[in-house]
Protein backbone atom coordinates (compact mmCIF):
# COMPACT_ATOMS: atom_id res chain seq x y z
CA UNK A 1 0.00 0.00 0.00
CA UNK A 2 2.60 2.22 -0.49
CA UNK A 3 1.73 5.17 -2.70
CA UNK A 4 4.94 5.53 -4.58
CA UNK A 5 7.46 3.17 -5.46
CA UNK A 6 10.78 5.24 -3.36
CA UNK A 7 8.86 4.70 -0.25
CA UNK A 8 8.57 1.08 -0.96
CA UNK A 9 12.26 0.62 -1.84
CA UNK A 10 12.91 2.99 1.59
CA UNK A 11 10.47 0.09 3.42
CA UNK A 12 12.13 -2.47 1.74
CA UNK A 13 15.69 -1.93 2.27
CA UNK A 14 14.78 -0.89 6.27
CA UNK A 15 13.80 -4.28 6.60
CA UNK A 16 17.21 -6.39 5.32
CA UNK A 17 19.04 -3.89 7.78
CA UNK A 18 20.23 -5.44 10.87
CA UNK A 19 19.26 -3.45 14.46
CA UNK A 20 22.26 -0.30 14.36
CA UNK A 21 22.47 -0.87 10.73
CA UNK A 22 21.84 2.52 8.63
CA UNK A 23 19.88 3.49 5.50
CA UNK A 24 21.20 6.95 3.42
CA UNK A 25 18.97 8.10 0.63
CA UNK A 26 18.07 11.17 -1.64
CA UNK A 27 13.62 11.01 -1.91
CA UNK A 28 11.47 13.41 -2.55
CA UNK A 29 10.24 15.20 0.63
CA UNK A 30 6.71 14.71 -0.16
CA UNK A 31 6.52 11.58 2.23
CA UNK A 32 7.35 13.41 5.36
CA UNK A 33 3.35 14.51 5.83
CA UNK A 34 -0.06 14.35 4.38
CA UNK A 35 -2.51 11.53 4.08
CA UNK A 36 -1.09 9.50 1.34
CA UNK A 37 1.99 8.41 3.32
CA UNK A 38 0.25 7.90 5.93
CA UNK A 39 0.52 4.42 6.99
CA UNK A 40 4.17 4.24 5.06
CA UNK A 41 5.61 6.68 7.72
CA UNK A 42 3.67 4.93 10.80
CA UNK A 43 5.25 1.59 9.92
CA UNK A 44 8.75 3.27 9.26
CA UNK A 45 9.05 5.30 11.72
CA UNK A 46 8.29 2.13 13.93
CA UNK A 47 11.68 0.55 13.45
CA UNK A 48 13.53 3.22 11.57
CA UNK A 49 14.99 6.65 13.61
CA UNK A 50 15.90 9.56 11.41
CA UNK A 51 19.20 10.63 12.53
CA UNK A 52 19.91 13.40 9.84
CA UNK A 53 18.06 15.04 7.13
CA UNK A 54 19.88 17.37 5.07
CA UNK A 55 17.08 19.97 3.34
CA UNK A 56 17.78 21.70 -0.83
CA UNK A 57 15.53 25.13 -0.15
CA UNK A 58 15.69 25.43 -3.93
CA UNK A 59 13.27 22.73 -5.79
CA UNK A 60 15.42 23.33 -9.54
CA UNK A 61 19.17 24.18 -7.92
CA UNK A 62 19.84 21.10 -6.53
CA UNK A 63 19.97 18.44 -9.77
CA UNK A 64 19.79 21.31 -12.40
CA UNK A 65 21.87 19.56 -14.93
CA UNK A 66 19.50 16.81 -14.58
CA UNK A 67 16.14 19.18 -14.88
CA UNK A 68 14.72 17.93 -11.49
CA UNK A 69 12.00 19.76 -10.80
CA UNK A 70 10.98 18.59 -7.08
CA UNK A 71 11.77 18.75 -3.31
CA UNK A 72 14.18 16.58 -2.40
CA UNK A 73 16.06 16.11 0.86
CA UNK A 74 18.94 13.53 1.88
CA UNK A 75 17.90 11.60 4.79
CA UNK A 76 20.08 8.92 7.27
CA UNK A 77 18.33 6.46 9.08
CA UNK A 78 19.33 3.97 11.71
CA UNK A 79 17.62 0.47 12.49
CA UNK A 80 16.07 0.54 16.17
CA UNK A 81 12.90 0.51 18.05
CA UNK A 82 11.08 3.39 18.53
CA UNK A 83 12.79 6.16 20.88
CA UNK A 84 11.17 9.56 20.77
CA UNK A 85 14.71 10.59 22.88
CA UNK A 86 17.82 11.98 21.24
CA UNK A 87 18.34 14.56 18.55
CA UNK A 88 18.53 14.44 15.23
CA UNK A 89 20.93 16.77 13.15
CA UNK A 90 19.08 18.98 9.82
CA UNK A 91 21.28 20.77 7.75
CA UNK A 92 20.17 23.32 5.34
CA UNK A 93 21.76 24.77 1.89
CA UNK A 94 20.01 26.54 -0.88
CA UNK A 95 21.66 23.07 -3.71
CA UNK A 96 24.98 21.74 -4.20
CA UNK A 97 27.03 24.69 -5.13
CA UNK A 98 26.60 25.89 -1.41
CA UNK A 99 26.95 22.53 0.02
CA UNK A 100 29.99 23.34 1.70
CA UNK A 101 28.21 26.55 3.47
CA UNK A 102 25.60 24.74 4.32
CA UNK A 103 23.86 25.62 8.08
CA UNK A 104 23.23 23.17 10.71
CA UNK A 105 21.62 22.45 13.62
CA UNK A 106 20.39 19.84 16.37
CA UNK A 107 16.41 19.62 17.52
CA UNK A 108 14.99 17.00 19.82
CA UNK A 109 13.44 14.26 17.52
CA UNK A 110 10.17 13.78 19.15
CA UNK A 111 9.48 17.61 18.01
CA UNK A 112 10.03 16.45 14.46
CA UNK A 113 8.81 13.23 14.50
CA UNK A 114 5.19 13.29 15.65
CA UNK A 115 4.21 9.97 17.50
CA UNK A 116 0.21 10.39 16.72
CA UNK A 117 -1.74 8.28 13.76
CA UNK A 118 -0.77 11.02 11.06
CA UNK A 119 3.61 10.01 12.45
CA UNK A 120 4.43 13.50 10.62
CA UNK A 121 7.75 14.32 9.79
CA UNK A 122 8.52 17.90 10.31
CA UNK A 123 11.28 20.00 8.23
CA UNK A 124 11.82 23.72 9.91
CA UNK A 125 15.29 24.83 8.67
CA UNK A 126 16.56 27.00 11.06
CA UNK A 127 16.16 27.15 15.26
CA UNK A 128 13.37 30.42 14.64
CA UNK A 129 11.20 27.53 13.08
CA UNK A 130 11.50 25.14 15.90
CA UNK A 131 10.66 27.61 18.51
CA UNK A 132 7.47 28.77 16.15
CA UNK A 133 6.61 24.90 15.96
CA UNK A 134 7.03 24.27 19.72
CA UNK A 135 4.50 27.42 20.71
CA UNK A 136 2.55 26.18 18.26
CA UNK A 137 1.65 22.64 19.15
CA UNK A 138 1.02 23.91 22.55
CA UNK A 139 -2.35 25.70 21.35
CA UNK A 140 -4.73 23.68 22.93
CA UNK A 141 -7.81 22.90 20.39
CA UNK A 142 -8.20 21.62 17.18
CA UNK A 143 -11.08 21.91 14.51
CA UNK A 144 -12.97 19.12 16.36
CA UNK A 145 -12.82 20.44 20.18
CA UNK A 146 -14.14 23.45 18.51
CA UNK A 147 -17.06 21.58 17.31
CA UNK A 148 -16.29 22.37 13.93
CA UNK A 149 -15.25 20.16 10.54
CA UNK A 150 -13.55 20.72 7.12
CA UNK A 151 -15.17 19.24 4.14
CA UNK A 152 -14.06 18.87 0.71
CA UNK A 153 -15.76 20.96 -2.34
CA UNK A 154 -18.60 18.49 -3.55
CA UNK A 155 -18.82 19.37 -7.46
CA UNK A 156 -16.32 17.44 -9.58
CA UNK A 157 -16.19 19.68 -13.25
CA UNK A 158 -16.02 16.67 -15.26
CA UNK A 159 -18.70 14.84 -13.77
CA UNK A 160 -21.12 18.43 -13.31
CA UNK A 161 -19.94 19.36 -16.98
CA UNK A 162 -23.69 18.70 -18.49
CA UNK A 163 -25.23 21.40 -15.59
CA UNK A 164 -22.55 23.77 -15.63
CA UNK A 165 -23.84 27.35 -17.85
CA UNK A 166 -22.74 30.60 -18.49
CA UNK A 167 -24.30 33.96 -16.79
CA UNK A 168 -26.94 34.88 -19.65
CA UNK A 169 -28.30 31.16 -19.04
CA UNK A 170 -32.17 31.92 -19.22
CA UNK A 171 -32.80 29.41 -16.50
CA UNK A 172 -32.34 29.47 -12.65
CA UNK A 173 -28.62 28.51 -11.69
CA UNK A 174 -26.62 29.05 -8.79
CA UNK A 175 -23.05 30.39 -7.90
CA UNK A 176 -19.98 27.97 -8.73
CA UNK A 177 -17.22 28.65 -6.83
CA UNK A 178 -13.81 27.68 -7.66
CA UNK A 179 -10.58 27.74 -6.56
CA UNK A 180 -9.69 31.22 -8.38
CA UNK A 181 -12.45 32.69 -6.71
CA UNK A 182 -10.64 32.29 -3.30
CA UNK A 183 -7.88 35.23 -2.56
CA UNK A 184 -6.41 36.42 0.65
CA UNK A 185 -9.57 37.71 3.16
CA UNK A 186 -11.98 37.27 0.49
CA UNK A 187 -14.27 35.51 -1.82
CA UNK A 188 -14.71 37.39 -5.21
CA UNK A 189 -17.26 36.29 -7.50
CA UNK A 190 -18.27 36.48 -10.13
CA UNK A 191 -14.38 37.34 -11.88
CA UNK A 192 -16.04 37.95 -15.27
CA UNK A 193 -14.72 37.28 -18.80
CA UNK A 194 -11.70 37.15 -18.45
CA UNK A 195 -12.49 34.13 -16.38
CA UNK A 196 -12.55 30.69 -18.51
CA UNK A 197 -14.55 28.75 -16.64
CA UNK A 198 -18.56 28.54 -15.88
CA UNK A 199 -19.43 30.24 -12.30
CA UNK A 200 -22.69 29.06 -12.78
CA UNK A 201 -24.15 25.98 -12.70
CA UNK A 202 -27.72 24.76 -12.80
CA UNK A 203 -29.64 23.87 -9.20
CA UNK A 204 -31.03 20.40 -10.71
CA UNK A 205 -27.28 19.15 -10.49
CA UNK A 206 -28.68 17.65 -7.28
CA UNK A 207 -28.78 17.32 -3.29
CA UNK A 208 -24.97 15.98 -2.73
CA UNK A 209 -23.97 18.76 -4.58
CA UNK A 210 -25.79 21.71 -3.19
CA UNK A 211 -23.90 23.83 -0.41
CA UNK A 212 -26.38 25.95 1.96
CA UNK A 213 -25.83 29.50 1.57
CA UNK A 214 -24.15 30.27 5.05
CA UNK A 215 -21.12 31.24 6.97
CA UNK A 216 -17.86 29.54 6.03
CA UNK A 217 -14.19 29.40 5.72
CA UNK A 218 -13.05 28.54 2.40
CA UNK A 219 -9.37 27.87 1.67
CA UNK A 220 -7.69 26.68 -1.16
CA UNK A 221 -6.05 22.88 -1.50
CA UNK A 222 -3.57 23.62 -3.55
CA UNK A 223 -1.09 26.07 -3.98
CA UNK A 224 2.32 26.52 -6.48
CA UNK A 225 5.62 25.36 -5.40
CA UNK A 226 7.00 29.01 -5.43
CA UNK A 227 3.60 30.95 -4.35
CA UNK A 228 4.75 32.81 -1.19
CA UNK A 229 2.11 31.45 0.38
CA UNK A 230 0.76 28.02 1.09
CA UNK A 231 -2.56 28.83 3.32
CA UNK A 232 -5.27 30.83 1.11
CA UNK A 233 -8.41 31.40 3.12
CA UNK A 234 -11.38 33.62 2.82
CA UNK A 235 -14.25 33.86 4.56
CA UNK A 236 -18.08 33.54 3.05
CA UNK A 237 -20.78 35.13 4.75
CA UNK A 238 -24.29 34.30 3.81
CA UNK A 239 -25.81 37.60 4.01
CA UNK A 240 -23.50 38.69 1.13
CA UNK A 241 -25.08 36.23 -0.73
CA UNK A 242 -29.11 36.13 -2.19
CA UNK A 243 -28.87 32.74 -3.64
CA UNK A 244 -30.34 30.35 -1.34
CA UNK A 245 -27.57 27.40 -2.25
CA UNK A 246 -23.91 27.25 -3.49
CA UNK A 247 -21.84 25.14 -5.03
CA UNK A 248 -18.06 24.59 -4.25
CA UNK A 249 -15.66 22.45 -6.82
CA UNK A 250 -13.60 20.34 -5.65
CA UNK A 251 -10.50 22.05 -4.95
CA UNK A 252 -11.68 24.18 -2.14
CA UNK A 253 -12.12 23.09 1.72
CA UNK A 254 -14.40 24.67 3.67
CA UNK A 255 -14.66 24.99 7.11
CA UNK A 256 -18.68 24.78 9.17
CA UNK A 257 -20.42 23.76 12.20
CA UNK A 258 -22.41 20.57 11.47
CA UNK A 259 -25.51 20.85 12.83
CA UNK A 260 -25.62 24.99 13.82
CA UNK A 261 -24.48 27.95 12.04
CA UNK A 262 -20.82 29.31 12.26
CA UNK A 263 -21.12 33.03 13.76
CA UNK A 264 -19.71 35.92 11.24
CA UNK A 265 -16.92 36.59 13.86
CA UNK A 266 -16.15 33.09 13.93
CA UNK A 267 -15.55 33.33 10.16
CA UNK A 268 -13.93 36.03 9.89
CA UNK A 269 -11.19 35.04 12.95
CA UNK A 270 -10.43 31.37 11.46
CA UNK A 271 -9.67 32.99 7.93
CA UNK A 272 -7.48 35.44 9.89
CA UNK A 273 -5.83 33.19 11.51
CA UNK A 274 -5.56 31.19 8.43
CA UNK A 275 -3.70 33.54 6.36
CA UNK A 276 -1.75 34.74 8.97
CA UNK A 277 2.13 34.74 8.74
CA UNK A 278 2.69 32.85 11.73
CA UNK A 279 0.27 30.12 10.75
CA UNK A 280 1.43 29.81 7.07
CA UNK A 281 5.40 29.61 8.06
CA UNK A 282 3.95 27.04 10.87
CA UNK A 283 2.09 24.93 8.31
CA UNK A 284 4.90 25.01 5.37
CA UNK A 285 7.36 23.52 8.06
CA UNK A 286 4.73 20.65 9.17
CA UNK A 287 3.71 19.95 5.39
CA UNK A 288 6.08 18.98 2.51
CA UNK A 289 3.22 19.22 -0.08
CA UNK A 290 1.67 22.11 -1.84
CA UNK A 291 -1.60 20.43 -1.46
CA UNK A 292 -3.91 21.45 1.67
CA UNK A 293 -5.28 18.12 2.86
CA UNK A 294 -8.20 18.68 4.74
CA UNK A 295 -6.49 15.74 6.64
CA UNK A 296 -3.41 18.27 7.54
CA UNK A 297 -6.16 21.29 8.46
CA UNK A 298 -7.81 18.78 11.15
CA UNK A 299 -4.65 18.67 13.12
CA UNK A 300 -4.06 21.89 12.78
CA UNK A 301 -3.58 23.47 16.19
CA UNK A 302 -5.53 26.33 17.46
CA UNK A 303 -6.54 28.44 19.84
CA UNK A 304 -9.37 29.38 21.72
CA UNK A 305 -12.69 30.18 20.29
CA UNK A 306 -12.73 33.47 22.41
CA UNK A 307 -9.54 34.28 20.85
CA UNK A 308 -10.38 33.13 17.06
CA UNK A 309 -13.58 35.69 17.59
CA UNK A 310 -11.34 38.60 18.57
CA UNK A 311 -9.30 38.03 15.80
CA UNK A 312 -12.43 38.46 14.09
CA UNK A 313 -13.53 41.46 15.59
CA UNK A 314 -9.69 42.64 15.02
CA UNK A 315 -10.50 42.00 11.23
CA UNK A 316 -13.23 43.88 10.83
CA UNK A 317 -10.52 47.09 11.05
CA UNK A 318 -9.57 47.82 7.52
CA UNK A 319 -6.25 49.64 8.55
CA UNK A 320 -3.35 47.51 9.13
CA UNK A 321 -5.45 44.41 9.55
CA UNK A 322 -2.30 41.93 8.68
CA UNK A 323 -0.29 43.64 11.14
CA UNK A 324 -2.34 43.44 14.04
CA UNK A 325 -3.54 40.17 13.75
CA UNK A 326 0.28 39.33 13.29
CA UNK A 327 0.69 41.01 16.87
CA UNK A 328 -2.33 39.45 18.51
CA UNK A 329 -1.26 36.01 17.63
CA UNK A 330 1.99 36.35 18.93
CA UNK A 331 0.67 37.99 22.36
CA UNK A 332 -1.17 34.87 22.64
CA UNK A 333 2.12 32.32 21.79
CA UNK A 334 4.11 34.50 24.45
CA UNK A 335 1.47 34.14 26.76
CA UNK A 336 0.78 29.69 25.86
CA UNK A 337 4.72 29.77 26.39
CA UNK A 338 5.28 30.96 30.12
Amino acid sequence: DAPNIYARFMEVTGKMLRDGGQLCFVVPRSYASGPYFRRFRRRFHHTMQLQHVHVFESRSAAFKTDKVLQENIVVLYEKHPPAPAGHVTISVSTGIDDLAQRQSFTSPRHELVSTDDNAVLSLPTDRGRVELMRRIQGLPNTLETLGLQISTGPVVPFRAEAYLVEADYEGPTVPLLWLQHVRKGQVIWPLGDGFRKHEHIRPCAGLKLMVPTANYVLLRRFSAKEEHRRLTAAPLLGKDWSAPQLRLENHLNYIHRPGAALGTDEALGLAALLNSQILDEFFRVASSNTQVSATEIRALPLPSLPFIEQLGRASRQKSSVDAHIESLILELLDESGR
